[in-house]
């Protein structure tokens, strides 16, 4: 069981991951950049409910407080990854790459916390 939801909880995690990159990139040049990130990564959340409900933890049915559990656990997430982009940004800011680095370093801290705010607290089985 464990295996299966680590397999589909990364896809639909890159799945996520590469909607909250692409409105990111299309933002950042209109908007603050933490904005930017913001929007991105709530634009990521919404496949991220949606495909772990449904694939990762087989919740193919609306429990209740669902929803309410993971904004809590996506909104914790969010501060996380902008606080580690914010600091990623600033101590990688002379290299070339440093949006790209400090984007997949944010996201990889946050990948970690929401697994298990998701398992053991938003989609938790309930016997």
């Amino acid at each position: 069981m464990f295996k299966k939801e680590i397999k589909f909880f990364i896809f639909v995690g890159i799945l996520a991951t590469l909607t909250d990159f692409v409105v990111y990139i299309l933002l950042k040049n209109f908007l603050l950049i933490d904005l930017s990130k913001a929007i991105g990564f709530m634009s990521g959340a919404l496949i991220s409910y949606f495909g772990n409900r449904e694939l990762t933890f087989s919740h193919a049915t609306f429990k209740r407080g669902s929803f309410l559990r993971y904004a809590i656990v996506y909104i914790l997430s969010m501060t996380l990854n902008i606080i580690v982009n914010k600091l990623t940004l600033t101590l990688l800011s002379n290299y070339e790459a440093h949006i790209i680095g400090a984007f997949f370093i944010a996201t990889s801290s946050s990948v970690i916390f929401n697994f298990i705010g998701m398992k053991f607290f938003v989609f938790r089985k309930i016997r």
